[in-house]
Parts: C-alpha cells; sequence; structure tokens
C-alpha cells in the first residue's frame, strides 16, 4: 500500500489495490482480462471501437469518431508491434536458412538476439554447417522481454524471418501467434496506418 493513489483512480479509470480500495485478487482478474484482450483476443477491442465509432457517426459527431478511431489504431500498432517482438523473444532458439546461390545461410536466434550465423559451402555439408552453428552460438539466458537486446535489432531479425525463401529449420518453444490476436486483426481490416498522419 502506498499513501495515496494516482490520477488513475481520481478519474475512475482504477480500482486503487494500492491503498486497500480493491482487493489485489479483484484487480488481478480485471489485468488478466485486459491481457487475454491485448494478447490472445483482440476482437472485442475491435468490436467495441466499431460500435462507438458509428454511434458518434450516427450521431453526426465525426470528430469523436475520429478520435476512437486514431486510438484504437494506436493501440492495434502498439499490440501488434509487441505481439510480434515477443514472437521471438520468448524463445530459446529459432534457427533458420536462407539460400543464397549455390548455398544455405543459416542463422541461430536466442531470445530475440541473433546468436550465431554460419554457411554451408560445396564443401560442406548441411548438417555439418548445422553442428557448427551449434557450437559457435553464443550462450543466450532468458532474462525478460527484450532486456538481452534491443527492439530494433529484433525487428531486423524479423524483416529476415518474414522475408522471401527464409525457412525454419528448428524451432526451440512456440512460435506462432493467436488467431485473434493483435496481428491477426490488423490482417484482417488491412493497413492500420490509415489514422497516423
Amino acid at each position: 500500500k502506498t499513501a495515496s493513489p494516482c490520477i488513475l483512480f481520481e478519474i475512475n479509470k482504477c480500482g486503487a489495490p494500492c491503498i486497500g480500495n480493491q482487493s489485489v485478487s479483484a484487480y488481478s482478474e480485471v489485468t488478466a482480462r485486459y491481457r487475454n484482450l491485448l494478447e490472445i483476443d483482440f476482437r472485442e477491442l475491435h468490436e467495441s471501437s466499431s460500435i462507438k465509432m458509428a454511434e458518434l457517426s450516427i450521431s453526426e459527431k465525426f470528430e469523436e469518431a475520429i478520435e476512437v478511431r486514431d486510438r484504437y489504431a494506436h493501440l492495434l500498432r502498439a499490440a501488434s508491434r509487441i505481439e510480434r517482438l515477443n514472437s521471438i523473444a520468448k524463445l530459446p532458439e529459432l534457427v533458420v536458412a536462407k539460400r543464397n546461390g549455390e548455398f544455405w545461410e543459416f542463422a541461430s536466434i536466442k531470445y530475440g538476439r541473433l546468436a550465431a550465423t554460419n554457411v554451408s559451402t560445396a564443401t560442406t555439408s548441411v548438417s555439418t554447417a548445422l553442428e557448427t552453428l551449434t557450437l559457435i552460438a553464443e550462450n543466450v539466458s532468458d532474462q525478460g522481454f527484450l532486456q538481452q537486446v534491443n527492439h530494433e535489432e529484433v525487428e531486423l531479425i524479423l524483416n529476415y524471418l518474414e522475408s522471401e525463401g527464409t525457412r525454419i529449420v528448428k524451432v526451440e518453444g512456440e512460435y506462432a501467434f493467436p488467431t485473434y490476436g493483435p496481428s491477426s486483426q490488423a490482417a484482417r481490416i488491412g493497413s492500420y496506418d490509415f489514422a497516423i498522419a
């Protein structure tokens, strides 16, 4: 408990568990619900924003509808970015390969960090190149979301992973996106850059 609650309590946006106004278990339920909305199922946020925009438009409150649209677009962009970054930042190891002419380039990514690269040459087999990659890879431990690497590096790695011809060789952990998460929602509605001038 702290001496006084923050401004969010004063504007009715928080139950203030910090001063005992709301139980920790009740607050945990609220945060779990929002975590689910932001990380697993973004549909409710999309639907509520769409309904609010429609209501405001019917009432000819177009400027307010634009504000709702823009807030939703910013939230969707931020949640999609976090989801995308976390997709590899949480993986103990991801090994990928990409053909480069007659050779294969291999990369080992650990917790979002480029741990090693290697190339199979005309005299090196793919299996030998992969074994060498494992041997030379940096030891990277999980220290939390983006604790050992910056988001720019992770985004560069993601762009490489998503480029044409990149193949997954090995995944340690789960490399997947929720069916109704923010990234899939953004793909469903098309470009969400429309609101950012």
